[in-house]
């Protein structure tokens, strides 16, 4: 269960994901990627530490 609301909201927003097919532009959607993947890591990152991991 995520513990903040804007990590899930950058995990879950797919729009700059969307924006980048319809531009055509691969760079754009490479770092789409990245950040959701990034923000995906940090929440999973945060869960483990309250978890006492």
């Amino acid at each position: 269960m995520p513990r903040r609301p804007s990590e899930e909201r950058d995990i879950l927003d797919k729009s700059a994901t969307v924006r980048a097919l319809v531009d055509r532009d691969i760079d754009k959607l490479i770092r789409a990627r990245a950040d959701r993947q990034k923000a995906f890591r940090d929440l999973i990152i945060e869960i483990l530490a309250d978890c006492g991991f």
